[in-house]
């Protein structure tokens, strides 16, 4: 399974920014991620894109980049990440697999992982709206 746009690096950075906006819209895929309070970078690092998610009680921002020091780190390839929110992908198989690496509070990352079914409704509307499902 493939990440869309993956031979694009300028469309791919557009899409996952797209997808975190889109995120940040839907109220309760945004709660699940201000509810952990903490500076989240997620990295590609097979097409080098990183973004940061700035998350409060008081809202969620994003950003371009990969954090310098974030309180939680995900760090993993665009096929991975596509695999896990598309729902097909396990998180726990793929962290033991080592095709996830972490970084950080390992409580706040499994709070990521019990949000992903909210995720996962998001990024299948996202790539649907996108023309890519």
């Amino acid at each position: 399974m493939s990440f869309p746009l993956k031979n694009d690096p300028e469309q791919a950075k557009e899409f996952l920014y797209g997808y975190i906006q889109a995120i940040i819209n839907d109220e309760e895929a945004a709660q699940s991620w201000r509810q952990l309070n903490r500076t989240v970078g997620i990295k590609l690092n097979d097409l080098g894109l990183g973004f940061t998610l700035q998350c409060s009680a008081d809202g969620l921002a994003a950003s371009h980049g990969y954090p310098d020091k974030p309180d939680v780190g995900l760090n993993l390839s665009s096929d991975t990440f596509h695999k896990l929110f598309t729902g097909k992908g396990n998180p726990m198989m793929e962290f033991t697999m080592g095709r996830i690496k972490t970084e950080g509070d390992m409580g706040a990352i499994l709070k990521i992982v019990g949000a992903l079914p909210q995720n996962i409704r998001v990024y299948q509307q996202y790539l649907s709206s996108q023309g890519l499902a």
